[in-house]
């Protein structure tokens, strides 16, 4: 019988995932089988289902002669708010029938789970050394007359003045 929590931070008899109690042996990895599928947004079709929906109103309120005491915009305005709607539940079906397309398509893979424990952070704090610092100095770094070679990621060549700059 699972208790119910009595007090904030009680988690109700719930095994703490900070308790350091549990045994220092991590247990074996457990395998599972997981299906993989490409499954469509709902919302790309919906959107789309609106967008069409206001354009077939468009369409067909363009076709039809306007009512001259309302107008052209008023009556085009009134049928887009049938035709987003008509769009967006069409739409909305279409990606479901898609969904379900995808559901029959998955394929199913074995996974295994494994739990990696990292260091806490105050026990070990990790060095830079100078291969981890970056290989091409910034603009800062280079003194005037000499240039970066990014290539090699060496130092920069001193400019042996011999040869005349060109600016």
């Amino acid at each position: 019988m699972v208790r119910a929590p009595s007090a904030v931070g009680d988690n109700g008899g719930v095994t703490d995932p900070r308790d350091d109690s549990s045994p220092a042996e991590p247990a074996a990895p457990a395998e599972q089988r997981v299906r993989i599928r490409r499954a469509p947004k709902l919302s790309v079709f919906m959107g789309l289902g609106a967008i069409v929906g206001v354009l077939v109103s468009l369409i067909l309120t363009s076709t039809q002669k306007a009512d001259p005491s309302v107008g052209f915009a008023a009556t085009a305005g009134y049928f887009a708010i049938y035709g987003v709607t008509l769009g967006v539940l069409v739409g909305a079906i279409v990606g479901l029938i898609a969904d379900r397309v995808s559901r029959r398509r998955a394929h199913y893979v074995v996974v295994e789970h494994e739990v990696v424990d990292l260091p806490d952070e105050a026990d070990e704090e990790p060095a830079l050394d100078a291969t981890a610092a970056s290989a091409t100095p910034t603009s800062a770094e280079i003194e005037p007359g000499t240039q970066a070679d990014p290539a090699s990621g060496t130092e920069p060549a001193a400019d042996s003045g011999d040869e005349p700059r060109s600016r």
